[in-house]
């Protein structure tokens, strides 16, 4: 029997700063872009240096599944590790989650983005 690891630390540790973030967002590209920062800083401190992560290793979809995970990195051992033997999936999704949520409601209101921008 393998043992389960635990990364709820580290994801409490970026979700403050992620949530920050998306409420600061201007634009979906804006989400996107906090995501894929998010996951990769997560990733880095799963992964440790074992792992080059890019940015497009982990991108933020607009339906399901939430998010999709590159080719290289799912062919990973360490990655494979990581996400069989612990909560990894369900940060990652979690955090899937928040970012989609806030992305479909700034497509839904486009009049707050654009006044944001032009600073009305």
């Amino acid at each position: 029997m393998t043992d389960f690891r635990s990364y709820s630390r580290i994801e409490n540790e970026l979700a403050h700063k992620f949530r920050n973030n998306l409420n600061h967002a201007e634009s979906s590209e804006d989400v996107k872009k906090f995501f894929a920062y998010t996951l990769r800083d997560l990733l880095g401190r799963v992964l440790g240096d074992s792992v080059g992560l890019h940015y497009e290793d982990v991108i933020l979809c607009t339906d399901e599944p939430r998010y999709k995970v590159s080719r290289r990195l799912q062919s990973e051992p360490a990655y494979i590790r990581a996400f069989e033997d612990s909560d990894l999936g369900a940060i990652m999704g979690r955090f899937a989650e928040s970012a989609w949520h806030r992305m479909r409601h700034l497509e839904g209101h486009p009049e707050k983005t654009q006044s944001k921008i032009r600073g009305h």
